[in-house]
């Protein structure tokens, strides 16, 4: 990954040169649109040193903390982190959850399993990109079944998902169903990779 600082008055559209000569010249360009506004986040839950610090690399955002979900207007924030709380019902919106779940018409869960290994993840999937699960230490997790509209993104035994994306409607949500602090993945890379990536995925229209 290589980063760019953009000049002020940001530019509404970026186009990025390869500096190199090939048959296919076509490739080498790449366009991105520059958001003006910020997006604002509610980061509602107990607290987290881990997701704390993840929150507050991101330069295009603006982080709120509460705890008590309940009392918060969900409504004013573009995107809503729920860290281990689940406020019910859960309005329409654009959520980031970890460590809960949220009851939602055909998503069900039974059971437990425990010390799931992580036998495969989508790479393909935005939310995915450019990181690994291999190898991640989960105490439990439960044995959750989604619905055909909800995708898996991180899988454990037989197929059960530990993290999953949902789109319907007007909701769209990442899911990992598994406590962060009963895992070792907020002491790995790939942690602050996937809320960047969930973030970015969230916002987008």
């Amino acid at each position: 990954a290589v980063l760019f600082d953009l000049t002020r008055p940001e530019p509404e559209i970026v186009e990025i040169r390869l500096a190199i000569q090939d048959d296919l010249e076509c490739d080498n360009r790449v366009w991105a649109v520059v958001r003006p506004e910020r997006t604002k986040i509610l980061l509602a839950g107990p607290g987290n040193f881990f997701l704390d610090k993840a929150l507050a690399h991101l330069k295009d955002a603006d982080a709120f903390r509460t705890e008590d979900v309940k009392s918060a207007s969900l409504g004013d924030y573009d995107i809503v982190v729920l860290d281990g709380v689940m406020p019910d019902p859960l309005p329409e919106g654009r959520y980031l959850i970890l460590g809960a779940l949220p009851r939602w018409e055909g998503l069900k869960a039974q059971g437990e399993i425990a010390q799931p290994a992580v036998m495969d993840w989508d790479r393909r999937h935005p939310v995915a990109r450019r990181i690994t699960f291999a190898n991640l230490y989960i105490k439990s997790a439960p044995k959750v079944t989604l619905p055909g509209f909800a995708v898996p993104v991180v899988e454990g035994p037989d197929d059960v998902p530990l993290i999953f994306a949902w789109e319907k409607g007007r909701t769209r949500a990442v899911v990992a169903t598994f406590k962060l602090l009963e895992s070792d993945w907020p002491l790995r890379l790939s942690f602050p990779m996937f809320i960047a990536n969930s973030l970015d995925w969230l916002r987008e229209d």
